[in-house]
């Protein structure tokens, strides 16, 4: 069939379509577009053009997170686990990030989702918040799961015996929710001192794949939607049951 190539210069950023099937190249020259096509040989073609949209509003990404946490004590640490599912709603993003709290450290950060090539804590001046970034190798868009496992010394922390339990928080999100469960092992349990922000529930509101990489016993869960949760708890030995 054959064609000809047609251009056309239009004032602004636009973005032009055809009649027909064909791509269209854009290119900018001052603040004009120029939009090059090659059509089909007819009497006439028709097009139409729009304003095009922004690099920055192209580029934006929303997302929502959820973040489920379960923490232990042994003689002198506590050990944490949570697992972080990102919801990308709109755009596509290879960069998810989320906070930690002072005195935390990061052990490891692994995805079932996606190749994780790098993942950085970052520090701020005065040495509180930190913030952790993880670099997978595509651009995601739906959902991201990433497992963090942390721990913190028990020397030091609270006073009376308080000792407040580190949540993490994600970073540049519309909507975060999450659950906490207190585990108990043989020698020593958590028990919940103060709580704001949070709500008891039973373990069974805990998700299927969450409960089945629990190898301790549950003794409290939690769940949180709004505001900012805090929990502190004390180290005790577990209650015996008759």
């Amino acid at each position: 069939i054959p064609v000809s190539r047609l251009e056309l210069k239009l004032p602004g950023k636009k973005e032009l379509v055809f009649d027909q099937p064909t791509p269209v190249n854009h290119k900018q020259e001052g603040d004009f577009t120029i939009a090059v096509a090659y059509v089909s040989l007819k009497p006439e073609v028709s097009f139409a053009w729009t304003e095009a949209v922004p690099e920055e509003v192209k580029a934006e990404v929303r997302a929502n997170a959820a973040f489920y946490h379960t923490a232990y004590a042994e003689e002198g640490v506590l050990y944490l686990k949570a697992v972080g599912v990102y919801e990308v709603t709109r755009g596509e993003t290879n960069t998810f990030e989320f906070e930690v709290p002072p005195g935390v450290q990061i052990n490891k950060v692994t995805s079932p989702s996606a190749t994780i090539v790098d993942w950085r804590v970052n520090e701020d001046a005065s040495g509180g918040v930190k913030t952790v970034s993880i670099y997978v190798d595509r651009l995601v868009k739906g959902e991201f799961t990433c497992e963090v496992l942390y721990d913190r010394t028990l020397s030091g922390l609270g006073t009376a015996g308080k000792l407040p339990i580190p949540l993490l928080r994600a970073k540049a999100v519309d909507r975060q929710r999450g659950m906490v469960a207190l585990l108990s092992t043989k020698e020593l349990a958590l028990k919940p001192v103060e709580d704001s922000s949070l709500t008891r529930v039973g373990e069974n509101q805990l998700p299927p794949t969450i409960r089945q990489g629990i190898d301790k016993t549950i003794a409290h869960t939690y769940k949180y939607s709004e505001g900012i949760p805090a929990l502190t708890a004390e180290v005790t030995k577990p209650e015996r049951k008759e």
